[in-house]
């Protein structure tokens, strides 16, 4: 095995490991009562009144993120001006701050 190969081999196990294990953790979380309880509590009208919102605002949300985020894309690339800068900027940091609030979230709950 050439080293390429190896070091191919690890980046895919860390990534598979680094996914992988908090989808493993949310199922096991979800059927530790077992499937009856998950069935119950997924066929709740709560519960698929989320989904139903959650779908809603989804194909809503979608469409108006992709025209919006290619529109600025665009006028940042094609027309610099001193502003494309500070623009880029506030456009980055939600990107940069969000994982790093959810991960402590998550963390701290």
């Amino acid at each position: 095995m050439t080293s390429s190969r190896r070091l191919r081999w690890l980046v895919i196990s860390y990534l598979g490991l680094l996914v992988g294990t908090p989808v493993f953790l949310v199922f096991q979380r979800a059927l530790g009562n077992g499937w009856s309880s998950f069935i119950t509590a997924i066929t709740a009208p709560e519960t698929l009144s989320a989904i139903r919102l959650t779908v809603i605002v989804a194909v809503i949300a979608t469409p108006l993120n992709v025209l919006c985020g290619v529109t600025v894309a665009l006028s940042i690339v094609r027309r610099p001006t001193r502003y494309t800068r500070l623009l880029n900027i506030i456009l980055d940091v939600p990107l940069a701050i969000s994982p790093i609030v959810i991960g402590l979230m998550l963390e701290l709950a």
